[in-house]
């Protein structure tokens, strides 16, 4: 019956349903093949029927791949894997306009002479094959479908313009690398899609752009060949390619072909170049849009009917010739060069002597060079497998174990792991073919699970490297408008979408440092969306968080914990400093208004607090007149005034107005005027911030280390750094002003102007050694003179009569504590030029040093210090008027005693004083209990 064996050609542009029909017809009848192009349509189409149908009833064969259950009815095929003599009901080959290429073209043509369904027959492919399936299949009936959709050409665009949901076609590995590489830095990231590709991997990378973690997708013109994707626009890369021999320009139906993959079903889609293509010819785009090309005038061809009675005899069939005009022989194939090459080997020709062998030999040639290496190298492959079928009818175990094994390693970037991938696919082949290995289902299934690992294994290196999985989940969510949520952790690290974008610190998003550029917008937009909510609840823990999480830095800035929120500013007065928030611009004005607030309140009531006696003697309303106004220079100087700045003004307050300073804590020192309270740690630790904002200061100075008696001066520190710090600058050191003045009372109690030596006391309230203080009375104003002498040894402890022998003739303590009597007065003497010393002699200090370690004795250094004084020296001669100071030297009727011109020595302890000094902070209660006395 005529109905019942009909041959069908389906043909029309892209996007037509042509497959699906085929699909369609197919499981309308029993039993059922059909023939695609590529291994990767060929498992799209698989996994659509199973789900249709069930495993149990589908077949997939392929050149690697071979699943046939036992009741397989329906068989989803390569091309060059159709199986003949199968005698199903319904035939159907794909993208029979392939008859035309170069390389697979006589496959497809021999499909189309002499492949048959029992009952129906179809072929699917574009219009240009409407002229040559006439003539060659005359029996065949057309039916024409036309494109659901409308394809445009939209012309040239960069890739950095390219709107989402674009593929972008490459015609080489190196060249779409490069463009997904590019992609992944400026759109998120790509998919990549080669034919080389084994199929678990094309379906993870079709997968990541299908779901839209990405929404570009890079490919070969492999998505030419019926792949089915979500593609709105394909831009061409370039309009070259190289077809295995050379490099040739792209023919308007090949453009076509891959242009079509945009617009699916009914949506409509575009198509145009990037990057270095250029422009297409208007005369090319048009024809494109309209689907008007130059039929197809040759098919190629290879005769089938193979001769195997010799090598000879089969490579003459192989290249036989053809009449009819519409078929032209096909240049010779990977598989026939092979063989020739083969037959020159006299082993191989010596083995090939029968036509089973001959047979064998030329199914051995058949396994293709997945591994692109050599023509020797593959050959030396073959000649290997195809001695060990013809002398053991198998490839042994161990040695297919071996090679199996080489290849099952997933570390590598993405050249070994493809590189690994192309060679296990030539064993993954061989264990397809019956008869060729002792376990075919171990083989399958061993080859099949290397694959897979090793598809896993590209697919993560491909992602790896041509995804940012970040940027594309931030910028769909972004895309789909919806609400993000974002996490912080304790250690301020911020995640979107599970997405790390950076690290909140306070109110401050600082994103990731290792972002490029151009997903720097993308992270911060995400981050600003996805943080609003923190932000409200960050801002109002904080401005509930006790005063002890908040704190001021020396340089000025505001704390809450470890982070920086907000930094202090000049105010219109020196204790009414500002504040800065630190708060992003996308947090809002209310949070930024809420956390200024509260570092403003933090701030005051630090100041309130640390400065009190302060803040309450400038609110004494008792204060007036000059009073008022010394007190108003101390606040401007935050309680801390060196006395030679204020000395006029001092003397103007009588003793009254003084007593009302003191009580608010003020003292009256002889070289400072201060408040005690305010030399704490604390006060001068903000007392040096607010100086510096009020001096404007860029870099503020460090207050010093609390508890510290005297400090190394700060060289090049701001004037009046000292003062502030609670110090006053002496020498190379600066000396606490509170100690300064316990100094001061025991320096009054010295003759400054005879001369006296540092007692322990004064050693000890500095915390110096000699030296050191001997520098600092220089700073403070005093001449000091170095000199030396003999160091006095304790008495040896005497027994009681030597105790009460010279008890009797001991002079009266008082006598011997005058510090003007002749024993104390005693100098030692001058220092003599000593002369140089002769040879072989030692020097003279060496001399006496020698000579003072025989006789146990020891000298020590002292220093005598004297005012320098600013008053201006009497001229020589003349005498002090009468009544006007106090007399020099001894009373008159005595004369001086012998060297009383020299320096002389006084005990280390000064006389106590009866009377109270007034500056004293406790004088008041002294001066009580003196009268209670």
């Amino acid at each position: 019956m005529a109905e019942q064996s009909r041959i069908t050609a389906v043909l029309g542009p892209t996007n037509t349903g042509k497959t699906h029909y085929a699909i369609e017809r197919m499981l309308g009848y029993r039993t059922g093949v059909i023939g695609l192009p590529l291994r990767l349509l060929a498992r799209e189409v698989y996994e659509r029927i199973v789900a249709l149908r069930g495993a149990g009833v589908v077949a997939l064969v392929t050149g690697e791949e071979r699943i046939v259950p036992e009741g397989a009815r329906y068989w989803v095929c390569t091309v060059e894997a159709m199986p003949e003599g199968l005698g199903a009901e319904f035939l159907a080959v794909d993208e029979i306009q392939l008859c035309a290429d170069p390389e697979r073209g006589h496959v497809f043509t021999d499909r189309l002479l002499r492949a048959r369904g029992r009952l129906e027959t179809l072929f699917m492919g574009s219009d240009t094959m409407r002229g040559a399936i006439a003539e060659l299949v005359p029996e065949a009936r057309f039916l024409r479908r036309e494109r659901f959709s409308k394809l445009t050409f939209t012309g040239e665009k960069k890739i950095s313009r390219m709107s989402p949901r674009s593929a972008i076609v490459g015609f080489s590995v190196e060249n779409v690398y490069a463009i997904a590489e590019l992609l992944r830095r400026q759109k998120g990231g790509a998919a990549v899609v080669m034919g080389a590709l084994s199929p678990r991997t094309r379906n993870k990378q079709v997968e990541i752009y299908q779901n839209g973690d990405v929404d570009y997708l890079v490919a070969t013109d492999a998505i030419g060949m019926g792949l089915n994707l979500d593609i709105d626009h394909v831009a061409f890369s370039s309009l070259t390619k190289f077809d295995g021999r050379r490099m040739r320009p792209l023919l308007p139906n090949e453009l076509a072909q891959i242009a079509g993959r945009a617009g699916r079903y009914l949506n409509d889609g575009t198509f145009g170049t990037t990057g270095e293509a250029g422009r297409l010819g208007p005369e090319v785009a048009g024809a494109i849009e309209e689907h008007r090309f130059a039929p197809v005038r040759k098919l190629q061809w290879r005769n089938a009917r193979l001769e195997f009675g010799s090598l000879a005899h089969l490579i003459a069939s192989l290249e036989a010739r053809t009449d009819d005009p519409w078929l032209a022989r096909v240049r010779e194939s990977d598989d026939l060069r092979a063989l020739k090459s083969l037959a020159e080997l006299g082993e191989v020709r010596a083995r090939a002597s029968s036509p089973a062998s001959v047979r064998l030999l030329w199914d051995v040639c058949r396994i293709p060079d997945f591994r692109g290496i050599s023509a020797a190298e593959h050959a030396g492959l073959l000649e290997k497998i195809f001695t060990f079928l013809h002398e053991h009818g198998r490839v042994p175990d161990a040695w297919l174990a071996a090679q199996v094994r080489r290849i099952d390693r997933v570390e590598g970037d993405i050249d070994a792991l493809s590189r690994r991938l192309a060679y296990i696919r030539t064993w993954t082949y061989v264990a397809q073919r019956r008869g060729w290995v002792d376990d075919e289902s171990r083989w399958r299934e061993e080859t099949r699970a290397v694959e897979d690992r090793l598809s896993d294994a590209l697919h993560s290196a491909l992602t790896q490297r041509f995804v940012d999985r970040r940027t594309s989940v931030l910028l769909r969510r972004l895309k789909q408008k919806e609400s993000l949520v974002a996490k912080v952790n304790d250690k301020g690290e911020v995640t979107v979408e599970d997405q790390f974008v950076g690290r909140l610190e306070g109110f401050r998003f600082s994103q990731d440092a290792s972002a490029t550029p151009d997903q720097a917008k993308t992270l911060a937009s995400a981050a600003m969306q996805a943080l609003k909510p923190e932000f409200h609840l960050r801002a109002d823990r904080f401005y509930n968080a006790p005063d002890t999480e908040i704190d001021f830095t020396e340089q000025g800035g505001l704390m809450w914990g470890e982070h920086a929120v907000g930094k202090l500013v000049a105010g219109p007065e020196p204790l009414r400093p500002q504040v800065v928030a630190f708060v992003d611009e996308g947090a809002g004005e209310e949070v930024a208004e809420k956390v200024r607030r509260r570092l403003q309140h933090f701030i005051d009531r630090k100041i309130a607090t640390l400065f009190e006696p302060l803040l309450a003697m400038s609110r004494d309303e008792a204060l007036t007149g000059l009073v008022r106004g010394f007190a108003f220079r101390l606040v401007e100087n935050f309680g801390i005034i060196p006395r030679e700045q204020v000395a006029a003004e001092v003397r103007e307050l009588d003793q009254e107005a003084r007593g009302a300073l003191r009580k608010h804590g003020v003292r009256f020192g002889q070289f400072t005027i201060f408040m005690p309270l305010l030399l704490k740690p604390a006060p001068t630790r903000l007392r040096l911030v607010l100086w510096a904002l009020a001096r404007g200061l860029d870099e503020f100075p460090e207050s010093p280390p609390p508890g510290l008696v005297t400090i190394p001066v700060a060289e090049g520190a701001p004037e009046g750094y000292h003062a502030m710090s609670g110090y006053r600058r002496a020498g190379s050191r600066a000396i606490r002003i509170d100690m300064l003045e316990r100094l001061a009372d025991l320096l009054r109690a010295c003759d400054s102007r005879a001369g006296f030596e540092a007692t322990p006391d004064m050693l000890s309230i500095t915390g110096m050694t000699l030296e050191q203080f001997a520098d600092l009375m220089q700073g403070l104003g005093y001449r000091a003179e170095r000199g030396t002498r003999e160091k006095v040894k304790p008495a040896p402890a005497a027994t009681p009569a030597e105790t009460a022998g010279a008890d009797a003739g001991k002079p009266a303590p008082a006598e011997a504590a005058q510090p003007g009597g002749e024993a104390a007065q005693e100098a030692p003497p001058a220092p003599q030029e000593e002369a140089p010393a002769a040879a072989g002699e030692l020097p003279r200090d060496a001399a006496e040093g020698e000579a003072a370690a025989k006789d146990g004795s020891e000298e020590e250094v002292y220093y005598v210090f004297t005012w320098r004084g600013n008053r201006p020296r009497r001229p020589a001669g003349k005498a002090r008027a009468a009544g006007q100071g106090k007399p020099r030297g001894k009373p008159k009727g005595k004369r001086p005693p012998k060297g009383a011109d020299k320096p002389r020595k006084f005990t280390a302890r000064p006389p106590r004083k009866d009377e109270i000094d007034p500056d004293n902070p406790f004088a008041a209660a002294l001066m009580g209990l003196k009268g209670k006395g």
